[in-house]
């Protein structure tokens, strides 16, 4: 966040009524290094004091080269000063540095660790890159905040009464000059600092504009460039890159008004000084090396000045950045579990749960339904039900999920099918608690998901989302990313179940291959292939397979399906959510949904021969496959 945004995301919130950070905010986060900060502290006071007294000490060598003295003692000291305030001043600005890095990497690692944590439904609330603004930008903001800032104001506070106390001892008449020639200078700077932020603001609006069209037209480049819309897009940027021109235009011709009254600030109470008190040298009321010395520290008054003002600016933005993380901060994360995945009682669970069969008291399958499909070998997966679930997102017209009950014995395949909307994926995300429910119960092995360990639960279950995302980095990295103890042989059978043995074979550095930004070198296809070889080298006991076959050919599509039954006859548990019906058309189990609710289910057989939207949706299907 820039400093102008900074300052409307304040005035945002107080005219909001909200609550924002104050200066003591900052504190806890500068605890930890009060050491080494009160180490700079004394640095800088030593530095200050050396600048405090170069003056005197000249204004002596002057006097001494007027009377004909030894001039090298003096010469020494001047060198002396200089340098231990060099020495203090570079050491005191490393110091500073590493403190600085030190807490921006504190908080760096906080933020990111806690946003890694946050419920999926703060990500889908909030804008990615504005997420990683609050990791990176944010926190380089409070750098300079935490650190050089409060120092520069206590040494300058310290450095402007020294001179002050030091002018007035040399001449009170020429100090009460050079304060009311230097106080409407800082009066006037002050009366166009609002004009100017104004005008920052806009500018930065105005650059923020452009950048977000920009961004737009470069994330989608392939439709941009499909369109023909690159004159519309050019057209569209060219505005906002007018519009940022004229506000920053504006800024400049405010700057501009601004820089030469800071420079009457000091050059021209130098000059009224130096005209004054050179009428007093004359006239014999002044000695030319107070005069000298008087000048150098009119120096010390403008500086600590412009010092503060800066501080200010910086301390309005670096608390607007506190807000912006402490909004992230604020929100619980999930639980982290310190019992180890292997001793969770989830891996060895499913064997002792009764399933009811078919028609029995809490089945919610029709009679017959179990008893038609076809025996499940000793189970090792994961039995799922859901009983009466409504599940509902934030800003949306109704529950995504409307009372909606099922139930899929371990190592059995259900597939849920139905129009876009009708809460498919929703059921997965409950499963892995990216969702809570806002009634009714989701369990696998007869036991609340809530109730599991957060860690054990998702390291049982493998999911295909139905982007099918690739990270950044290599194949080998991507398959063994939820398995990273999976040997050769491991990686090299689930290549071969998902048929992509054959490309990694064919690229020259195997699964060393990059596969870019998101997977940008693979296909769809591939990519998908790709992630659900990285769940099934984890050995999932519950598969989920949201649209896993969305971007598959023919072929694929007919091998997956045969993977998927060797995992099932393996006593696997699969949930698969599907559009193409193919998919799924050797599920033990279909659940129809629509508008958050069962229509049907059972087998196949059974659900064509109950559901008229089935049937549609089949219908449908097979015309679009004949055409």
């Amino acid at each position: 966040m820039s400093r102008a945004a900074a300052f409307e995301r304040a005035e945002e919130l107080r005219s909001a009524g909200k609550a924002t950070a104050r200066a003591r905010d900052l504190l806890p986060l500068a605890r930890p290094y009060t050491g080494a900060l009160a180490v700079a502290l004394a640095l800088s006071l030593v530095a200050t004091a050396t600048q405090l007294a170069q003056p005197l000490v000249i204004r002596a060598l002057l006097e001494a080269l007027e009377a004909g003295a030894a001039l090298a003692p003096l010469v020494g000291v001047v060198v002396g000063l200089f340098t231990v305030g060099a020495v203090a001043g570079a050491s005191r600005r490393y110091l500073l540095g590493r403190t600085g890095e030190r807490i921006v990497r504190g908080l760096r690692e906080r933020m990111g660790a806690h946003l890694l944590r946050l419920p999926v439904a703060v990500h889908d609330a909030h804008r990615t890159g504005d997420l990683i603004a609050r990791v990176t930008v944010d926190t380089t903001l409070l750098r300079e905040v935490l650190t050089g800032g409060p120092l520069l104001v206590v040494t300058g506070a310290l450095q402007f009464t020294g001179a002050v106390v030091l002018m007035a001892l040399l001449d009170p008449l020429l100090l009460a000059i050079a304060l009311v020639t230097i106080s409407g200078a800082v009066l006037a700077v002050l009366a166009l600092s609002g004009r100017v932020r104004a005008a920052s603001r806009r500018a930065q609006t105005a650059v923020g504009q452009l950048s977000a069209a920009l961004d737009r037209a470069l994330r989608a480049i392939r439709t941009v460039k499909a369109s023909g819309a690159e004159g519309r897009e050019s057209a569209t940027l060219a505005g906002h890159a007018g519009d940022a021109a004229v506000a920053g235009t504006r800024l400049a011709w405010l700057q501009a008004l601004v820089d030469p009254v800071t420079a009457f600030a000091v050059q021209g109470s130098f000059l009224v000084v130096l005209a004054v008190g050179g009428a007093r040298v004359v006239t014999g009321a002044m000695a030319t090396g107070d005069l000298v010395a008087f000048l150098l520290y009119l120096l010390f008054l403008a500086l600590p000045l412009v010092q503060v003002f800066q501080f200010s600016l910086d301390l309005q933005a670096g608390l607007v950045a506190l807000d912006r993380m402490g909004e992230l901060l604020g929100v619980d994360a999930e639980p982290v579990d310190a019992e180890p995945v292997d001793d969770e009682p989830l891996a060895g669970a499913a064997a002792e749960v009764v399933v009811p069969p078919a028609g029995a008291a809490g089945s919610t399958l029709p009679p017959g339904t179990l008893a038609t499909a076809p025996a499940a070998p000793p189970a090792t997966g994961a039995a799922v039900e859901l009983v009466d679930v409504v599940a509902a997102y934030e800003n949306t017209g109704g529950p995504a999920l409307d009372g909606v009950s099922l139930r899929v014995e371990a190592g059995r395949h259900l597939a849920l099918v139905g129009p876009s909307g009708a809460g498919k994926t929703t059921v997965l995300s409950l499963l892995c608690r990216f969702v809570e429910p806002t009634a009714g119960t989701v369990a696998l092995d007869g036991r609340p998901v809530g109730d599991w360990p957060l860690r054990a639960l998702r390291s049982a279950i493998g999911y295909v989302e139905q982007d099918s995302p690739a990270l950044g980095g290599t194949l080998r990295e991507n398959l063994v990313y939820a398995a990273p103890e999976a040997d050769d042989d491991a990686v090299a059978a689930a290549l071969e179940r998902v048929r992509l043995a054959g490309l990694v074979a064919s690229l020259p550095r195997g699964l060393d291959t990059d596969v870019g930004e998101a997977g940008v070198r693979l296909s769809g296809g591939e990519r998908q292939r790709l992630a659900i070889a990285r769940s099934l080298l984890a050995g999932p006991r519950l598969l989920l397979l949201d649209e896993a076959t969305s971007q598959l050919d023919a072929l694929s599509e007919a091998a997956l399906r045969e993977v998927v039954a060797a995992i099932v006859a393996a006593g696997t548990t699969v949930i698969t959510v599907a559009h193409r019906l193919s998919t799924v058309s050797t599920a033990d189990v279909l659940v129809v949904l629509e508008a958050g609710r069962v229509e049907a289910s059972g087998p196949p057989r059974h659900v064509e021969a109950v559901s008229s939207l089935y049937r549609r949706l089949l219908a449908e299907q097979q015309l679009a496959a004949g055409r």
